[in-house]
């Protein structure tokens, strides 16, 4: 009967997610508030089931009452949360708010079955970015002055990834987090956002060609301190958000084109000097000679993708664990491996959805600092997604960033948490900005 129940969940999971990613295309070109309202509530309803169907399972394939209670927890504060939020801002981008938490719900669901203890833990650590973040919005609309402290962006965001630099702990050969009280931070991915902030903020007073040196120069410092602490996958997000921000900004493609060149050069730079990205380097070309060593993660993420084929093994019947650090690097490679390669596709789309409101966002808003800000949080957003998965997929090399709401990690939740909420204050302020 179990087995039963699990053949079919995998038609039922897939079916409520493709009905969930139409909602969302469709409302994205719905005008009339009303009715995006409407669909926004039966795309929760859909949430909703999905979660429920998904700790059912759960619940069913382990015996494990855990379970039963960290459900109910779940879909408790989650209901309540977006009933504050409908409350409080009733001007919002509903579908934005609806695609993160769908993005949630399913990073519950894989980490609490991969790893329950890391499950519950997730859990807290996810709610309570969510409610901490709900004053984001109100406090990005009342303070619009935050456009006029550049300096201040550049000052905190290298003094901060200085400090990760000179004593943060170690991890997989690079300084990453500072532990403070017990608890470790990741500070490059609250800083990215800092730097957005930065960046707008200077091209904001002038893209004068001595603004756009000076600017230029002090993002470079910025990622050479990343590059210096071996964090070569943050060091690749904010390089690629100041050259899309510096573009959108001048509208000047040679600012481009040289950026590509400097990539370039950096690049080859770092392959002769750090014999990690070298390793990454092999193991992508060719996987199977390092199978026992260094290209173990690959050849098992393929394998699960393999594994899974189009409508997967079944929830809780695959193996992801095989795979080193999944539940951070990998969990795309476990989504297609327990749900199938056609919800991966499902991911993606969810995923690209959630950007194009970004960058809509941006592309709509009247002030100049408000559209540079939304596209380099867009920016930001994307392209940590475009590395994470053509990591997993082989299609780029490795680069250790997370796959932001779904893989687990406190700092990489909370940073993007705080990512939407800004977004959300800066669709609220997009008419009224002068």
């Amino acid at each position: 009967m179990i087995k039963v129940l699990i053949d079919v969940s995998r038609y039922v999971f897939v079916a409520l997610f493709a009905i969930y990613l139409l909602m969302s295309y469709r409302i994205f070109t719905i005008q009339d508030e009303e009715d995006r309202s409407y669909r926004c509530v039966l795309q929760n309803m859909i949430m909703f089931l999905f979660h429920f169907l998904a700790f059912g399972l759960l619940f069913i394939s382990s015996q494990d009452f855990t379970y039963i209670w960290l459900y109910l927890a779940q879909m408790i504060i989650m209901f309540l949360y977006l009933v504050i939020f409908h409350l409080v801002y009733k001007n919002a981008d509903f579908l934005l708010l609806n695609n993160m938490c769908m993005m949630i719900m399913i990073g519950f669901i894989m980490i609490s079955r991969i790893n329950l203890e890391e499950g519950i833990r997730q859990t807290v650590l996810v709610f309570l970015g969510m409610y901490l973040t709900l004053i984001v919005p109100v406090f990005m609309q009342k303070n619009k002055k935050l456009r006029n402290i550049p300096w201040l962006y550049g000052v905190i965001g290298i003094v901060l990834l200085l400090l990760v630099l000179l004593v943060g702990q170690a991890q997989n050969g690079a300084n990453l987090s500072i532990k403070i009280f017990g608890i470790t931070f990741q500070f490059s991915e609250f800083i990215k956002i800092v730097y957005a902030f930065f960046i707008a903020a200077m091209f904001n007073r002038s893209t004068k060609f001595g603004n756009v040196v000076l600017t230029t120069g002090l993002a470079a410092v910025h990622v050479l301190i990343l590059v210096i602490s071996k964090d070569l996958g943050g060091a690749l997000i904010y390089f690629v958000v100041y050259l899309v921000m510096v573009y959108v900004a001048t509208k000047k493609a040679g600012y481009i084109f040289l950026g590509g060149m400097a990539g370039v050069v950096a690049s080859m730079s770092a392959y002769h000097l750090f014999a990690h990205v070298r390793t990454r380097v092999y193991t992508w070309q060719d996987p199977w000679s390092y199978i026992d060593g260094e290209g173990y993660q690959i050849t098992q993420s393929i394998f699960a993708i393999g594994t899974g084929g189009w409508f997967g093994e079944g929830l809780y019947q695959g193996m992801p664990y095989r795979i080193p650090m999944v539940e951070m690097d990998f969990m795309f490679s476990a989504i297609c491996e327990e749900f199938g390669i056609i919800f991966g596709v499902g991911i993606i789309l969810l995923m690209l959805n959630t950007f194009l409101l970004m960058m809509d966002v941006g592309m709509k808003s009247q002030g100049k600092f408000y559209r540079l800000l939304s596209v380099g949080l867009a920016t930001a957003y994307g392209f940590q997604i475009f590395l994470t998965i053509g990591g997993g997929i082989k299609f780029i090399p490795l680069t250790g960033v997370t796959l932001p709401l779904i893989s687990y990690g406190g700092s990489s939740a909370w940073s993007t948490l705080l990512l939407f909420a800004v977004i959300q204050g800066l669709y609220r302020m997009k008419s009224q900005d002068k």
